[in-house]
């Protein structure tokens, strides 16, 4: 629910499948986007911030690019998976 809040509040609307994952888009158009993110569940030994720091990232990379006003060919897509396995 954190998240989702940080993804309204960055302007950008995310979509949930069946699954729980989240997706969110930056850019128009029929080409494949390019999908990028990581989870957010912990997994032995991944270390106090696996997952959470790309999906973060992740999320800054689509603000950065939005403020630059620049177009990109292909759509980015934000991916935060529900679940690493």
């Amino acid at each position: 629910a954190w998240f989702l809040g940080e993804v309204r509040a960055a302007g950008f609307t995310p979509r949930l499948d069946p699954a729980g994952n989240v997706f969110v888009r930056l850019g128009e158009g029929s080409a494949p986007p390019i999908l990028f993110g990581s989870h957010i569940d912990s997994v032995p030994g991944g270390g106090n911030f696996d997952g959470d720091l790309g999906t973060l990232a992740a999320l800054d990379v689509l603000q950065a690019v939005q403020a630059s006003g620049r177009a990109t060919r292909r759509p980015l897509e934000l991916v935060l998976w529900a679940h690493e396995e």
